[in-house]
């Protein structure tokens, strides 16, 4: 059996009374990447703003690692729970390594997804091409 380690349960969210996002129930497992699919407009930002606490709840919960959260950003970041946003958001005077490190990822998992990226640990993040 694989283990739940977030779980959204009838999650409504959305901008002053207009909720985006309807009745949502959502598991991601351990070892699993999940990948948010539409159009413009559709609610994935809505959707991970209110999954990691930055945005309120209008109804539903968010479990993580089986427990009820309702803390802010921060503290869900802090548990693990992290997404990479479209934007480059990198800072730019680090290399690419020292990058990796402040988003808390290990290097060598990475590297097993991209090998080619190896070569490019050393070169400062302002200098990598948008697919790097």
């Amino acid at each position: 059996m694989t283990e739940t380690l977030l779980h959204a349960e009838e999650l409504t969210a959305g901008y002053g009374s207009q909720p985006v996002i309807h009745s949502l129930d959502l598991e991601v497992a351990a070892g699993e990447i999940v990948a948010l699919l539409g159009a413009n407009g559709a609610g994935k930002t809505t959707t991970l703003l209110a999954l990691s606490g930055e945005l309120p709840l209008m109804s539903g919960r968010v479990r993580i690692d089986g427990a009820v959260e309702t803390g802010p950003l921060h503290r869900r970041a802090r548990k693990g729970l992290a997404y990479v946003t479209e934007e480059r958001s990198v800072f730019k005077a680090l290399s690419l390594r020292d990058n990796l490190r402040c988003g808390g990822v290990r290097v060598e998992d990475v590297l097993t997804l991209f090998p080619e990226l190896e070569k490019r640990l050393h070169v400062r993040g302002g200098l990598l091409s948008g697919g790097e």
